[in-house]
């Protein structure tokens, strides 16, 4: 028998295991299909008539992917090697396969001689594959980004952790790796009995959960929460999984709540705490002490219901503004109490957060009735710009007035006029009836002053027997004038006092600006310098600065000669 007889009979042998074999098998010469058996036909959704004949470059997803294929496989093939491999393929319908396999050439001799490729559909086993790989890849995030540390443990060494985990230890990345969880706890005690009660509860209830003080690598110590579950409840020590999260500040900010419990009734302050929607939740007895209001009357109201109406919108945007960017925020706010009075009070807010977020919890007001002191407050305002005796602007007050009295002239092109007044005659009543009398006349002038002036006119008394009276707006000199004599006029009016009546005149000096200067300091000396003049004249009068001679014109009044002493 030679070799083709040989070869045929062989095909004819082995065609029942060809036909009936389990997965797909094809044989090519060159780069047709010479047969194929049904299992083969079927993988790729065609009958076997189909495929005889056809090129097998129609099987694979892409004409690069044949390429590739027969290139890698005339290596082996060529050198008398099996060829194995993975290829992308195509159905008879276009979708995609993926399939293992096999190739051996019949006869290696042969010039063109068949190969004979087994196929195995893989294309399921692939999804799968991959399915898990992308699984593992997003497992492998989470662990990774994880907010708390978590770590694998294997007979008490750790097998992998987390960057977290390190982190809150105060290791290098990978250097816990192989580690021995006593590098975890703070004593040999705690490493030993924490073991044994950890293992006892994953073998039971496969779970275990406490808070314990830990030591991180540079000796020093925090809370954390530890919860473990074995991979294996049977097994505890052959694997376990723990998750661990730093509770350092949750615990202080417990103890430092418990501790405000303990002051919260006693505390002379009020103290109101409100939930994340700003409802109150809780007030002590100072509170109920200072609103008039029961704990029972506000709880879940809004803090803003007590409003007095004097801030507005802006003031609480600001507030709330510190409180989101900063968590504290200090002031003075004005309330209504329950009787509808209101009141001054000095807060100070701080918002309780949820530890290791933003997310708020509760905002924490402590506030004290600030009645009294800003009483206090006001009197002590009052006197830094007023005069005690009299109650009118004293000489600060006047310095601040006028300073802004000539930037409003110089933006409207106004007139500022500033009437210095020193009293004639003043010195004798002052000496002979005593400086208790002497206050009265003061009093009493003053009073005729501000009473004469202006709604807008500033009325101050310098100190002594001397005042000021500051005009601002488009009068003329002849305005002045008018002004002028109408105060000395009831200056010199007869006034009563304890024992009989008295009678004093004033001397006048009056400046203006922005002719006789242009600052407080330059135009009360101008003032100063006409009052002076009106004495000179004989008193009684009022004189005008007169900034070009340096001299000031002098007005005489009915009433020069009622005192020769000033």
């Amino acid at each position: 028998m030679n070799k083709p007889e040989h070869d045929a009979h062989l095909l004819r042998e082995h065609q029942p295991i060809f036909e009936s074999a389990a997965i797909g098998m094809v044989c090519t010469r060159g780069h047709r299909i010479e047969r194929c058996n049904c299992h083969f036909a079927g993988l790729f959704g065609y009958e076997v008539e189909e495929l005889v004949g056809q090129e097998a470059a129609i099987l694979c997803a892409s004409a690069d992917e044949y390429v590739r294929l027969t290139q890698a496989a005339r290596v082996d093939l060529s050198a008398g090697r099996a060829f194995v491999g993975d290829v992308q393929a195509r159905h008879k319908d276009g979708t995609a396969a993926q399939f293992h396999i096999s190739g051996r050439l019949i006869d290696p001799d042969a010039a063109e001689s068949e190969v004979v490729w087994t196929f195995e559909d893989i294309t399921e086993q692939r999804r799968t594959q991959l399915a898990l790989d992308e699984t593992r890849r997003e497992m492998e995030v989470i662990f990774e980004t994880a907010v708390a540390g978590i770590t694998l443990v294997r007979n008490r060494f750790m097998v992998h952790c987390n960057r977290r985990f390190e982190e809150l230890f105060g290791y290098a990345p990978g250097e816990m790796q192989g580690l021995s969880t006593r590098v975890w706890y703070v004593t040999e005690e705690d490493y030993a009995g924490i073991g044994a009660q950890a293992y006892v509860a994953l073998g039971q209830d496969n779970y275990h959960r406490r808070q314990q003080l830990l030591r991180r690598k540079d000796g020093s110590t925090f809370w954390a929460e530890i919860a473990g579950r074995a991979l294996d409840r049977h097994d505890p020590q052959g694997g376990s999984v723990w998750l661990l999260e730093d509770i350092s500040e949750r615990r202080d900010m417990l103890q430092r709540l418990e501790l405000a419990q303990r002051v919260f009734e006693g505390s002379s302050e009020a103290i109101v705490v409100t939930d994340a929607d700003n409802r109150i939740v809780s007030v002590n007895r100072a509170f109920e002490r200072i609103t008039g209001f029961s704990a029972a009357e506000v709880m879940g109201r809004n803090p803003g219901s007590f409003k007095s109406g004097r801030h507005d919108a802006s003031f609480y945007q600001s507030m709330w503004q510190s409180l989101r960017d900063k968590g504290h925020w200090q002031g003075e706010i004005w309330d209504r109490r329950k009787d509808g009075s209101i009141y001054p009070k000095l807060v100070c807010i701080d918002v309780m957060r949820e530890p290791g977020s933003r997310r708020v919890v509760n905002y924490v007001a402590v506030f004290s009735d600030f009645s009294d002191r800003k009483a206090s407050e006001e009197k002590v305002s009052y006197l830094a710009y007023h005069d005690p005796l009299t109650g009118l602007s004293n000489r600060l007050a006047l310095n601040v007035h006028l300073e802004h009295q000539l930037a409003v002239a110089r933006r409207n092109g106004t007139r500022v006029a500033l009437l210095f007044i020193d009293l004639d005659g003043f010195k004798p009543v002052n000496d002979s009836r005593g400086h208790a009398e002497g206050d009265k006349l003061l009093v009493k002038l003053a009073a005729r002053l501000r009473e004469k002036a202006r709604e807008s006119d500033l009325v101050a008394r310098l100190g002594g027997d001397e005042f000021v009276i500051v005009l601002e707006g488009s009068f003329t000199d002849q305005n002045l004038a008018t002004i002028a004599a109408d105060l000395v006029a009831v200056v010199a009016e007869p006034c009563p006092l304890s024992v009989g009546e008295v009678q004093v005149s004033c001397s006048m000096g009056i400046a203006c600006a922005p002719r006789d200067g242009e600052t407080p300091e330059a135009l009360l000396k101008s003032a100063d310098a006409a009052m002076y003049l009106a004495k000179a004249a004989g008193r009684g009068r009022y004189v005008f600065f007169d900034p070009d001679s340096g001299k000031a014109e002098s007005t005489a009044a009915p009433w020069g000669g009622l005192a020769e002493e000033g």
